[in-house]
């Protein structure tokens, strides 16, 4: 069988070395037809400046916030765990930068319903913990929770503000399409 397909290929090596050259200019013609603009947020980069502008002021004008409700919890909490402390640092210094952010922002409670009644969900929880807290004191499990509690509270903020701006961007979106 090899031999009869060696054969093929020496009787008909000529057509075979003959390579048919693709017509560029078709191709290139073909793929600007089909190429279809790319849809980009005209409003992408104001919206991302002034964000930044706001939290940049936010952090700026409003002082550091500690746990002033709880002073014990995060004396002992730098006591117990000196790395959960610097992680408390950093999500109550989020939680402040998206607090002002949202506050600066009057946003209407009533679209944004669900994400509002979590927070307010949110908000019971970690009230039970703080309980919990001055209950039964620094407790390292409680204290996790509590940071936990704060974890949430910032992807719920984030996730309002992705809606804020998937809003915004089907806003402007619409309104280009009806001019």
């Amino acid at each position: 069988m090899s031999e009869d397909f060696e054969d093929f290929i020496k009787d008909n090596l000529n057509e075979l070395d003959q390579v048919e050259q693709p017509d560029t200019e078709q191709f290139w013609s073909e793929f600007q037809k089909e190429k279809k603009p790319a849809k980009s947020f005209v409003l992408w980069k104001p919206i991302a400046i002034a964000a930044s502008l706001l939290l940049l002021i936010g952090f700026f004008t409003f002082p550091a916030r500690t746990v002033s409700e709880d002073p014990m919890a995060l004396e002992n909490l730098r006591k117990i765990d000196p790395q959960l402390a610097e992680y408390q640092a950093l999500l109550v210094s989020a939680l402040a930068e998206q607090d002002s952010l949202i506050k600066t922002m009057n946003i209407a409670t009533e679209e944004y319903q669900d994400i509002y009644d979590q927070l307010k969900e949110l908000d019971q929880v970690t009230a039970k913990y703080r309980e919990d807290l001055k209950k039964y004191g620094p407790d390292r499990k409680i204290i996790k929770n509590l940071l936990e509690c704060s974890k949430r509270r910032i992807k719920l903020y984030e996730l309002l503000l992705h809606e804020i701006e998937l809003k915004t961007y089907y806003d402007e979106l619409d309104k280009q399409q009806s001019i």
